[in-house]
């Protein structure tokens, strides 16, 4: 059971109860276009003047339209600073390739050059005959000998011995000789080893003599060495098929 608050009347239903309280106790209102004095108003009902006061309100201030209420939607502002820093990684990525590329293509060119160094030094101008001649004068069992004696003094580090003997200065004259005219030949992976001031060093030494080599051999001892390093394998084989021709 439900009560009326006004008339304390009782209601098995609440929408029984709603329906009493706009039957008989709903206020009265003021409708538009009907003056306030032709409206008999009960002691019971005071008019509400608020309503008046808000119609009054609202024609001064009318509402506004819908077009007003109606959301501006606004484009999403760029990101100017996100922008620069996605281009920027693109830019540097972009640069990292073309510096490998680059430098791919200069470790190539490079190659080539040095291939062309190494394909300068077999040339000769000796005819078959001379260059036999002058081929026996430096491959020798005697010079192969001296080439291993000065082999082993390098690798023991032994370079005042080595300057004291004008043998072994001139044995570094003739292997140097035979480098540079491809009488003792080396591979692709040996000449890789010898740096531009050893290459300038064969080159060079085979028009000297044997106290100037003696002096470029105190100041540039350790290229020597290096150079007898790289052509030992060389040697060994050269000794060994010099023996295998002497049997047969």
């Amino acid at each position: 059971m439900v009560a009326c608050d006004l008339c304390d009347q009782s209601f098995p239903f609440i929408y029984q109860l709603l329906g009493h309280k706009d039957l008989y106790h709903k206020k009265p209102t003021i409708n538009e276009g009907m003056d306030t004095k032709e409206l008999q108003i009960d002691e019971d009902y005071p008019i509400d003047d608020t309503s008046a006061d808000s119609s009054d309100k609202d024609s001064e201030n009318p509402s506004p339209t819908v077009s007003a209420l109606t959301k501006v939607v606004k484009k999403p502002e760029l990101n100017y600073k996100e922008l620069y820093h996605v281009r920027d990684q693109h830019a540097r990525k972009f640069e990292r390739l073309y510096k490998t590329k680059l430098t791919e293509s200069k470790q190539h060119l490079s190659r080539i050059r040095l291939f062309e160094k190494q394909l300068d030094e077999f040339i000769t101008n000796f005819k078959d005959s001379t260059f036999n001649e002058f081929s026996d004068s430096i491959i020798n069992s005697k010079n192969i000998a001296d080439f291993l004696e000065l082999s082993r003094l390098f690798a023991s580090k032994k370079f005042v011995k080595v300057s004291r003997s004008n043998q072994l200065l001139q044995a570094i004259k003739t292997l140097c000789t035979g480098l540079k005219y491809g009488v003792i030949p080396l591979v692709v992976f040996q000449r890789k080893r010898l740096n531009e001031k050893e290459r300038k060093l064969i080159k060079l030494v085979d028009k000297k003599s044997v106290e100037d080599i003696k002096k470029l051999f105190l100041k540039y001892s350790k290229e020597f060495a290096n150079i007898f390093q790289v052509v030992e394998k060389t040697l060994l084989l050269l000794r060994d098929l010099e023996n295998e021709s002497l049997n047969v």
